[in-house]
């Protein structure tokens, strides 16, 4: 190469495929650094979502209690707590995901010229993750206060 270049200096000799393999070096450094990001934006979310848990449980400490009077069981208080932080992440989820399918359609459309395919696995992948890490983490979140004696309420009084 070093030979034709100096014999013709008006030829330029690229070679592809060490561009080619730098290309999708620098490509697979960028790919694992969204990961890493996207990891980490939902461990945030999920302490966060655990703390709102939290404190919610706390704040209606004396409602969980009177429900336990009057006749609610664990499993009950349980479900209750499951329905509404599993609503909150299907909601959540579902905004997410219809924000992103229209950004990476728009992105396709003008800056990939048009070359864009939709797959409903990985929307329904992260949508059923979203709602079942929400429910859990709620879970865990307010377990102590669910399990609580409602008499402890009274000692809390005097």
């Amino acid at each position: 190469q070093d030979l034709l270049v100096r014999q013709f200096p008006t030829i330029s000799i690229l070679d592809v495929e060490r561009t080619g393999k730098k290309i999708l070096s620098i490509v697979e450094q960028m790919t694992w650094a969204l990961q890493i990001m996207a990891l980490l934006s939902i461990l945030a979310g999920l302490v966060i979502l655990y703390s709102i848990s939290r404190e919610k449980a706390r704040d209606q400490k004396w409602e969980i209690n009177l429900l336990k009077v009057l006749g609610a069981s664990f499993k009950d208080l349980r479900n209750q707590v499951r329905f509404e932080f599993g609503l909150l992440g299907f909601c959540a989820s579902i905004i997410g995901v219809s924000l992103s399918t229209m950004v990476s359609f728009i992105l396709s459309k003008y800056i990939f010229d048009k070359v864009w395919s939709f797959q409903i696995a990985l929307p329904l992948f992260v949508v059923l993750s979203v709602v079942t890490l929400s429910i859990l983490t709620a879970e865990w979140a307010t377990k102590k206060v669910l399990k609580e004696k409602p008499s402890s309420i009274l000692q809390d009084c005097n």
